[in-house]
């Protein structure tokens, strides 16, 4: 099982009001360190541009989000199986296969929920689904128990998702936004056997790149 609340992860979003008269605005969330909620050990989610933060932590493939009176709620399983139902009754699992993504391959749940309101609304005939990527996170927060940090009017999209700098995962249906990326959020530079750098990957031969 590939964590999703590691050390420098930051999701690059799209906050969409379901008041669609409002203006669709770019948003990133970010790990913001540990926090001890009684004698756990969780993790702070930081949006910048909604001056938000979430206390949340994972635990048998399943991520947690804590409320204020440090009751834990499930949010994301990405332990369920083709056919489940979801507990929200919003849903079931339509498919669990593997997905490459800019290379990467990663475990995906397809949830089928039926309904989609925020495309209905917007007159687009695109789906009714969204998708539970191992080690990333959600592609949409709309019929999740718990948004994530968008209020109750609004829905966030996942566009990128950034791991110590390095893009590991581009939403296929990725809009540009005008969040500006962290410092550090261009690929690694790459070394060949002889120590030489080059700052994208060489299209033959070996090379190192992020120690690989």
């Amino acid at each position: 099982y590939e964590e999703m609340l590691t050390e420098g992860s930051v999701w690059e979003c799209l906050g969409m009001p379901t008041d669609l008269r409002a203006q669709v605005w770019p948003l990133s969330i970010r790990m913001q360190g540990d926090t001890l909620v009684g004698n756990r050990l969780c993790k702070l989610l930081f949006s910048p541009e909604l001056d938000r933060r979430m206390t949340v932590f994972e635990e048998g493939r399943k991520l947690y989000a804590v409320g204020e009176e440090g009751e834990p709620e499930v949010i994301l399983d990405f332990g369920m199986q083709q056919g489940d139902f979801l507990d929200n009754g919003v849903g079931y699992v339509l498919d669990c296969c593997m997905e490459q993504n800019l290379g990467y391959r990663y475990p995906v749940i397809t949830i089928d929920t039926g309904l989609d309101c925020t495309s209905l609304m917007s007159g687009d005939t695109a789906p009714w689904l969204y998708q539970l990527i191992e080690g990333i996170g959600v592609s949409k927060d709309e019929h999740l128990g718990h948004r994530l940090l968008s209020a109750e009017s609004a829905v966030t999209f996942l566009q990128r998702c950034w791991k110590d700098g390095l893009l590991v995962y581009q939403s296929p249906w990725c809009k540009e936004t005008s969040i500006r990326q962290p410092a550090a959020g261009t690929r690694s530079p790459c070394f060949d056997l002889q120590g030489r750098r080059f700052d994208t990957p060489p299209s033959k031969g070996i090379y190192i790149q992020n120690r690989r």
